[in-house]
């Protein structure tokens, strides 16, 4: 895994003006700020005694914050060709962030400010990046709103309906896990229900988008869901560590 992840670097590595991520593909002038806050983690987990990949982690978590809307939900692509951050594909009027791809964004943020501080090192913009997200979704009455798959950021009722709202559930729980908050449960309990009401059968299958035929990934997605919802909230101690919750 180390190997892959050094090759990777490689190759997708982009690092100029500022900006520090890595590209969809080589030589493409798209980057993936989720792919960027992933190998930040890795890079930690995998080489913890290197202060130079450290340092390269901590470069490609902070490209991922600068994705991040003033609502709290996070753009995944940059082009470096235009200097801009940009929505998903289909939806040139406007606007539009998945919130699959921010969700996990939000969730690995939340697991490298968990390294960093289980070192010793500076996390707080990191953790705070992770709970703006799952905040977003809380109205100003502490109400939780299921997401949906596709959201005009600032929005939260949903663009388009999905199962890909689902992914809310793994940055929620770190937090809720963190925090203890009953909002945080009644809001898992929320998505708990969501998943429930889905209509299971032979009849019905899940597709990661509504109206398309079902997909591995929309099965995977419920399946993934599910476990970390039957898993104890709180960190376990295992020989005198903390082990925190990986949805």
């Amino acid at each position: 895994v180390a190997g892959a992840v050094k090759r990777c670097l490689e190759t997708h590595r982009y690092e100029r003006g500022g900006v520090a991520g890595l590209a969809i593909e080589p030589g493409s002038p798209l980057l993936s700020a989720s792919a960027g806050a992933g190998m930040a983690v890795l890079l930690r987990e995998l080489f913890p005694g290197d202060a130079a990949l450290t340092e390269l982690a901590l470069r490609l978590a902070d490209f991922s914050l600068k994705g991040q809307h003033p609502s709290g939900l996070f753009y995944e692509t940059f082009d470096t060709g235009r200097g801009a951050w940009h929505g998903v594909a289909g939806h040139p009027e406007r606007p539009v962030i998945g919130i699959a791809t921010a969700a996990r964004i939000a969730d690995r943020l939340l697991a490298f400010a968990d390294s960093l501080q289980d070192a010793g090192l500076p996390c707080r913009k990191y953790r705070l990046a992770g709970e703006r997200f799952v905040e977003f979704f809380f109205d100003d009455h502490g109400r939780f709103q299921v997401p949906g798959a596709l959201h005009v950021p600032g929005s939260r009722e949903p663009l388009e309906p999905g199962l890909a709202g689902l992914e809310v559930c793994f940055p929620l729980a770190r937090v809720m896990t963190r925090t203890g908050h009953d909002r945080h449960r009644k809001a898992m309990d929320a998505l708990a229900h969501a998943l429930a009401s889905l209509p299971w059968g032979t009849p019905w299958l899940p597709s990661t988008r509504e109206g398309d035929e079902p997909d591995a990934a929309g099965a995977l997605l419920c399946a993934r869901v599910l476990l970390a919802m039957l898993r104890p909230a709180g960190a376990a101690r295992r020989g005198g560590a903390t082990t925190r919750s990986r949805p």
